[in-house]
């Protein structure tokens, strides 16, 4: 084989091992459901940023959480969630099958996309979902100005003859 074969990726050794590392990760996507499935950590708690003209929108999903163990705060432009979900104790005689939810402390810091006022932040938590409802800064609402037109006295009007 040519030296300059070796490296092509359709031809050689190093072709052969690209095409199966393809298949398997092919494989892994299909089989498992997606990288992100297993392989390679979600953030946790998953989150819902909106916003509107006023206020931006959280919601956050912390199934299994209880209200008492949870610590928010916000410095500057992020917003940091921390808690903990305790994993339930099994009934005595049972055999774990599969596991996939995730226990244990947690800790998630969010690059807000505006500046909020922290003094008028409001929560509320229900069926395992975290509200919350973070009041924009005066200076990040949007505004409109008017904006008066001058015509140059020099200028002739436009429009007629």
């Amino acid at each position: 084989m040519a030296f300059g074969r070796l490296f092509d990726p359709r031809h050689g050794p190093f072709g052969d091992l690209q095409h199966d590392m393809n298949e398997l990760f092919d494989s892994l996507v299909t089989r498992y459901g997606g990288l992100a499935h297993g392989l390679i950590p979600r953030a946790f708690p998953p989150v819902n940023i909106l916003e509107n003209q006023e206020a931006l929108l959280i919601e956050c999903e912390l199934p299994g959480v209880e209200p008492g163990s949870l610590d928010l705060s916000i410095t500057g432009d992020v917003l940091t969630l921390k808690g903990e979900r305790l994993k339930p104790v099994n009934p005595a005689g049972t055999t774990e099958h599969i596991q996939e939810r995730t226990y244990g402390a947690f800790n998630r810091a969010i690059t807000l996309p505006v500046g909020v006022d922290n003094d008028h932040a409001e929560a509320k938590f229900a069926n395992g979902v975290l509200s919350l409802r973070l009041p924009k800064l005066p200076e990040a609402r949007p505004r409109q100005v008017a904006v008066k037109i001058q015509q140059d006295e020099n200028q002739a009007p436009s429009g007629g003859k």
